[in-house]
């Protein structure tokens, strides 16, 4: 048998790999595997494979083994970076993001962005919202990084900002309906619920069956005094997700005047999809005083201001 040609191999892998043609590329990448074990180029090939398969385990497997090759170049170890956050080993993924920002050239709006979410997923918001702006500097038109930015400075209480940047992004991207969404979220926040209303319907024209865009409207329009139109968006929403808790918070809050025992229902719903949703809390707790039983709506208060310790509705809440 003629030998392999490991540089046309690769060459040739590599075409089959840009063209679509997975399982050549993969055949190619295992014999050359086969003939030279330690082929940076052939595991980052593998890898990729791997990643695009959703065999995210596999794939750091054959990335670590291509980094070890060449240990500067900053494709495989991007791609180690993706394997990781792929596997859930999201401190291991900040890690190693943090690495190939170090690599002559690593640096970039693309890993600025991929780090943020990994960082979000951390719950290391601070730094998320810092490598948002980051990439931002570094191209300001980058749609995620405007979206991603956007919803954690509305989680920030800083939703004034986020309307910017949110804005920003459904300018560049208009059929995204989660930044719709979100955009909804930031102007109701700030009060501004005509427009909250507008972003919130156009994001269901883009996604009818998002529970969470249906979830948003019958909010605004719980507050905006719409019962019916409420209504009808809670139902919708519990229909598409019934493990949706701001779902049932909503539904319980539009039927509690004339049905309380629905609404009872639907506030322990929402309680124990969500135990540390402090609306929740609180109007089941209103919901049972409501009902004479003072013990059970005091032990749902005291979790509310545990929750919400200084919210001044706590001043109001008469507790034995």
């Amino acid at each position: 048998m003629k030998p392999l040609d490991v540089g046309q191999a690769f060459t040739l892998a590599a075409r089959h790999f840009d063209a679509g043609r997975a399982a050549e590329a993969r055949q190619l990448g295992l014999l050359i595997e086969k003939q030279q074990p330690g082929h940076g180029g052939a595991h980052y090939l593998l890898g990729l494979l791997c990643l695009r398969a959703g065999q995210a385990k596999r794939a750091v497997e054959h990335l670590r083994r291509a980094v070890a090759a060449t240990p500067l170049a900053v494709a495989p170890n991007m791609a180690l970076a993706r394997a990781l956050a792929a596997t859930g080993r999201r401190q291991a993924a900040a890690e190693q993001y943090d690495l190939v920002s170090r690599l002559p050239g690593g640096d970039g709006a693309n890993l600025r962005c991929e780090l943020a979410e990994v960082l979000r997923a951390l719950g290391r918001n601070d730094e998320a919202i810092a490598n948002y702006r980051c990439a931002l500097a570094l191209d300001p038109d980058r749609a995620d990084a405007h979206e991603g930015l956007g919803s954690l400075l509305i989680a920030a209480g800083e939703a004034a900002e986020a309307v910017t940047n949110l804005r920003t992004a459904v300018t560049l991207r208009a059929d995204w309906a989660s930044a719709h969404n979100n955009l909804g979220v930031a102007l109701r926040t700030c009060g501004r619920m005509q427009e909250a209303e507008t972003a919130f319907l156009t994001a269901l024209a883009l996604r009818p069956d998002r529970a969470s865009v249906h979830a948003n409207l019958a909010g605004l329009y719980h507050e905006t005094r719409r019962a019916p139109e409420a209504l009808k968006h809670a139902e919708r929403a519990i229909a598409l997700d019934r493990a949706n808790a701001d779902a049932w918070l909503v539904l319980g809050q539009v039927v509690a005047r004339n049905d309380p025992a629905r609404a009872l229902s639907a506030f322990e719903t929402a309680a124990k999809l969500a135990p540390d949703l402090a609306a929740a809390q609180y109007f089941l707790g209103d919901a049972w005083r409501g009902r004479g039983e003072p013990g059970r709506a005091a032990r749902h208060f005291r979790r509310y201001l545990e929750l919400e310790p200084a919210d001044k509705l706590g001043a109001s809440l008469a507790l034995p």
